[in-house]
């Protein structure tokens, strides 16, 4: 008995052992410096813009322009398919990437955005219809980001012909209109 139990008492320092040993110690940051990182907070200055979206792991989201890229511009190439049908968070990007490959109009929404340099940032695009419903529900009722209550156009598209543009108000609304008419544009870029 004595035996065993000093087996398992040679084998339980042994491997407290090898765990110490294991271990790697923290190097200590320099003077002034912190190991900490702030968390990126809604509504917060960020990146370019003001956050709207944060992902699951806390060090990327979506913010958007702190004011309008222009208070009225079409959609853009009436009675031209552009395939951007992209609604949810994350495809604003490339709806607009689709937009500007096909409707090569100047001045249309998408291609203020895509061509907007803004705070030190070039990747700026015109905001999916989910991607623009959370920035209206994280920013606009918060009283945040000096909106406007008018419609700003998404960058999905409903049809040749149409697109979808939501309006900004506490209650919120969607719908799809002609492309040829004019609605508010807020640029969005990634981090």
């Amino acid at each position: 008995m004595k035996y065993r139990g000093y087996n398992k008492l040679a084998l339980f320092f042994i491997f407290f052992t090898i765990i110490i040993s294991c271990e790697k110690e923290t190097p200590e940051p320099p003077v002034g410096e912190s190991n900490y990182k702030q968390p990126l907070i809604i509504g917060d200055s960020y990146a370019g813009g003001i956050i709207f979206y944060v992902d699951n792991t806390g060090d990327h989201g979506l913010v958007c322009a702190p004011s309008d890229q222009s208070s009225g511009a079409e959609w853009g190439c009436y009675d031209t398919y552009t395939e951007a049908y992209e609604e949810t968070v994350g495809t604003g990007a490339q709806n607009t990437i689709l937009i500007e490959s096909v409707c090569t109009t100047s001045g249309t929404a998408a291609d203020i955005c895509a061509n907007l340099v803004l705070n030190g940032y070039s990747d700026w695009f015109l905001p999916s219809i989910d991607e623009l419903m959370l920035m209206k529900d994280k920013l606009y009722d918060a009283d945040l980001g000096s909106f406007s209550t008018q419609y700003y156009w998404s960058s999905t598209e409903y049809n040749s012909q149409r697109a979808i543009r939501y309006f900004f108000s506490h209650y919120g609304d969607w719908d799809y209109d002609s492309k040829e008419i004019t609605c508010r544009v807020r640029a969005v870029r990634a981090f």
